[in-house]
């Protein structure tokens, strides 16, 4: 949908459907509308509070694809849990066989209402009576929910690209892999803030975690930890269907076997109909009829925003063609599509203890000597005390942590040994990725140094990391773990401290043998046993995933004086050939204070922090 103000503020809109262009391809259109300039309105947005007549109604947390002035909103919770309604028994029976949409509560809602049993009695119905209120002191046509737009809610409370499955065993959207997501995370802490404006709630957040500490802190209510909301669906026999937003849950009990919280809906529009009309509503989303697209979808074709002519009418009096030099408030003219690049910065990272903190890691391995988050210890007791975390959210002026892929203990190299499998940088990113990404910062090596230097014996069964080895001399000292292999000896790039660096010959040969790797698996099969290889392929891997990622090398106070050497060989020649930075602390021990060895401490992060950004910030703030 493209928005245009002209000179006196007015707005006109117009939307169309997806083209889909080659590169170089160009497709001129013509004349696709007349438009009708008109005082502008605020489409909805989803996780914001929908306010009417000066009463905060609602979170919207759904919006008409084809209308952006229209959609839903979710009501604040009763204030206790309660039976869905009388004894079974005494209400109801008659009419049990009847409420059976899935999709649509206002459906149910007019089912209802269809029937004297629950008309003469409503106020024994006690989850749809909290409902029949909203109207009376809210207005607008409130309804208990159907259970698809229950699972809606979940998916936009949780930030998932698809709906979850109509009934599932229990999954925790909270979590990936046992970690908590951080996509997931600061979804529903978006979505509780909208709800703490609605006054007086249970607790403003759907599942109960208020702390946002993946815990549910309201249990018991439904079948499974978590909380539980009901629905308007009614299973033939009596059974009353309820969601479980804390650990996602659809299942169904008597109306009084479970007590569950109550959560009403109603349809909202920006500058139309607010909610009074009664009749059979769609699903979200949904077309009455033949083939029904999902919720979220369109079902196709160009859509003309609201307020547009269609046709060829006569141009307003501000359809006219404005002066070129004409600047319309907030936008650039000579950066007019800057209004598409609004979104956060997404931040990922790899790394290993020094980037971590526990809660935030995409790897699912246990905090153990080999594995999982270093951090918290010591002084360092919040992720806000991470140089990352500081940057993200104290520097950069819009930006979100999307990945982290780091691990304690963990080195560049790949390692042979049982223990250690899969655990190297290269490995990680393979296996878990680094999300979507608009930077990426790497800050290796520092095991690679301190923990496998030259002083460890060779001996089978134990990793040695090595600067650099001739393509040929690897395989052939690897297949014979470095035993009766002479020539090891005088090699001279042996252990994490040679005597000198390889020269610009053999670095070249690197280089060009991983940028050769055109496809995935060709990439993931690049040399990674040595320390020059093992870094040129993770750079290789992060660039074919993410081409258009800004990567910024740090480089750690703890490495050898050959391996930061090293990295700045290699920063040089990305830097020349994508544009990417290195930040070197090497020799600067003195000024990041630490927990303890290499782990700096809240104030060492600080100066770490303020260090990157005075040296990268205009780079990785900047799309």
């Amino acid at each position: 949908t493209l928005s245009f103000t002209d000179a006196k503020g007015l707005v006109a809109e117009h939307s169309v459907g997806p083209l889909t262009l080659k590169p170089g391809e160009v497709s001129d259109w013509g004349q696709i509308a007349t438009l009708t300039f008109a005082e502008g309105k605020t489409p909805l947005e989803v996780a914001t509070v929908f306010k009417e007549n000066d009463i905060n109604q609602g979170v919207v947390y759904w919006v008409d694809p084809n209308n952006p002035y229209k959609g839903k909103v979710i009501s604040a919770s009763s204030s206790e849990v309660m039976d869905w309604s009388e004894n079974y028994y005494k209400v109801g029976y008659l009419w049990t066989d009847k409420i059976q949409s899935q999709d649509d509560g206002l459906l149910n809602y007019n089912q209802f209402h269809s029937s004297t049993v629950y008309t003469s009695q409503m106020e024994k119905f006690y989850a749809l009576y909290y409902c029949e209120k909203m109207r009376e002191t809210h207005g607008g046509n409130w309804y208990l929910p159907a259970p698809k737009e229950l699972r809606t809610l979940c998916q936009v409370y949780y930030n998932l690209s698809e709906l979850p499955p109509a009934s599932v065993a229990m999954i925790d959207y909270r979590f990936e892999n046992s970690v908590l997501s951080q996509s997931a995370m600061n979804a529903k802490a978006d979505f509780d803030a909208a709800l703490r404006q609605l006054g007086k709630t249970t607790t403003a957040t759907l599942d109960g975690d208020a702390n946002g500490d993946g815990v549910s802190d309201n249990n018991g209510y439904g079948t499974v930890e978590g909380v539980s909301y009901w629905s308007s669906k009614v299973n033939t026999g009596g059974e009353v269907q309820f969601v479980n937003l804390g650990v996602y849950y659809v299942n169904r009990t008597g109306k009084q076997a479970s007590t569950c919280y109550v959560r009403c809906v109603r349809d909202v529009e920006i500058g139309g109909n607010t909610g009074g009309d009664d009749s059979g509503d769609p699903g979200e989303g949904e077309t009455p009829g033949g083939d029904t697209p999902g919720e979220g979808e369109t079902p196709g074709g160009d859509t003309p925003g609201e307020g547009e002519t269609p046709g060829g009418d006569t141009p307003g009096e501000s359809d006219q063609p404005g002066d070129i030099n004409q600047t319309t408030p907030g936008i650039d003219p000579l950066k007019p599509f800057d209004i598409f690049y609004n979104s956060p910065i997404r931040v990922s990272l790899v790394g290993d203890s020094i980037t971590t903190y526990e809660g935030t890691l995409v790897t699912t391995y246990a905090d153990s000597e080999n594995g999982g988050a270093y951090y918290p210890t010591g002084t360092v007791n919040s992720v806000s005390q991470q140089y990352w975390y500081k940057l993200i959210n104290g520097k950069m002026t819009n930006a979100v942590l999307d990945v982290n892929n780091s691990l304690r203990g963990s080195m560049v190299i790949r390692r042979t040994e049982s223990n250690y499998e899969n655990k190297d940088y290269s490995a990680r990113v393979a296996l878990h990725g680094l999300g979507s990404p608009d930077v990426v910062f790497v800050h290796g090596g520092t095991n690679d140094c301190t923990k496998h230097s030259e002083s460890y014996a060779v001996r089978p069964g134990l990793y040695r990391a090595d600067m650099f080895l001739s393509d040929s001399f690897l395989a052939e000292s690897f297949s014979k773990g470095f035993v009766n292999n002479p020539a090891y000896d005088s090699e001279a790039y042996k252990g994490m401290a040679p005597a000198n660096l390889p020269s610009d010959e053999d670095f070249n040969k690197v280089y060009a043998t991983a940028e050769a790797a055109d496809t995935w698996d060709k990439v993931v099969a690049l040399e990674d046993r040595t320390f020059i290889h093992a870094y040129v392929k993770l750079l290789n891997m992060i660039h074919y995933k993410h081409p258009n990622a800004k990567v910024v090398m740090i480089i750690g106070d703890a490495l050898t004086k050959r391996a930061q050497q090293a990295i700045l060989k290699i920063a040089d020649h990305y830097g020349q050939k994508y544009g990417y930075k290195c930040v070197n602390f090497f020799g600067l021990s003195d000024n990041i204070s630490k927990v303890s060895g290499a782990h700096p401490d809240d104030a060492g992060f600080t100066y770490m922090a303020d260090e990157i950004f005075k040296q990268v910030g205009t780079y990785i703030d900047a799309r």
